[in-house]
């Protein structure tokens, strides 16, 4: 004889209760493993992807460090295997004075470089402060312009209403200079590049505009990464240089921006807040170098 669960309800219902029970739990863990699968998919697939992206930006930065660092390395070789050989061809002092700033210049340069990656590096770990001063910006700008080396074949046109505002001298000029550099590189010889600095009630406005062929729209907004290069960079430079302006004018608290300027080339929009001091109205007037 068998039983008749129809004649015990109660059996019954404890039965469907745990098979429905048993059939959730198992449909519940299923989920979870197929959920911690997915995941455990995404996130292979986003280190694969960000290894991928490391691996090209690693590529791109021995090319252009080596490329960046045999040009003045040549440079100092060359001059010094010269002046090895002074007596025997007969060097003038001018000549062995010529070697010799070939030489310092070749030094700078990779001193700059060095300092650069290095200061990228402490900027992105956040261990430098700015070390803000009165500076009078129109005249920081002027300097430059006279004396950054490398820019003979690009006149610069300075246009800086006298104003002085707390910043920080020294970063301030990188900014200027890697803007100027950056100028020379993208443009061909021969074209001007503009620089004003417009005073503001709480700070000032850094414009450097080239009349060179412009940014495409696709690269502004990459412009500023480190180590990107733009299609036409050919190799030149280690593509730092932006990415520092960037970062030491939010450093100061403020923005840099490009867009397409006047004159048909890249317009670099850099804003420096800081506190402004006030100067005679006298003093307060437009110089062009």
């Amino acid at each position: 004889l068998y039983p008749n669960f129809d004649l015990l309800p109660w059996w019954n219902a404890i039965f469907r209760f745990a098979a429905f029970l048993a059939v959730a739990v198992l449909l519940g863990t299923l989920r979870r493993i197929i959920a911690s699968q997915w995941e455990h998919l995404d996130r292979e697939a986003e280190v694969t992807t960000g290894l991928r992206e490391l691996n090209e930006v690693k590529d791109t930065l021995l090319h252009a460090v080596s490329h960046d660092l045999k040009g003045p390395l040549a440079g100092i070789l060359g001059s010094v295997q010269t002046l090895h050989r002074a007596e025997q061809i007969g060097l003038t002092e001018e000549e062995r004075a010529t070697m010799l700033d070939m030489i310092e210049q070749g030094g700078k340069k990779m001193n700059r470089l060095v300092d650069d990656l290095l200061d990228l590096d402490r900027l992105d770990r956040g261990h430098i402060q700015p070390e803000r001063a009165p500076t009078d910006v129109s005249e920081l700008a002027r300097r430059i312009a006279r004396e950054l080396p490398g820019m003979e074949s690009h006149p610069i046109r300075v246009e800086a209403s006298q104003v002085l505002v707390d910043i920080d001298a020294g970063k301030v000029e990188r900014v200027i200079e890697n803007l100027l550099v950056n100028a020379r590189r993208h443009t061909p010889a021969g074209t001007a590049v503009h620089v004003r600095v417009l005073g503001r009630s709480n700070g000032v406005v850094l414009v450097i505009e080239d009349e060179g062929p412009g940014i495409p729209d696709e690269l502004k907004e990459v412009v500023f990464e480190p180590f990107r290069q733009g299609a036409g960079a050919g190799g030149r430079g280690v593509g730092i240089g932006l990415s520092l302006v960037k970062k030491f004018a939010e450093l100061h608290g403020g923005t840099a921006l490009v867009e397409d300027g006047e004159h048909g080339g890249a317009r670099f929009v850099i804003t420096l807040p800081g506190d402004v001091t006030e100067l005679p109205a006298d003093a307060r007037r437009l110089q062009a170098v």
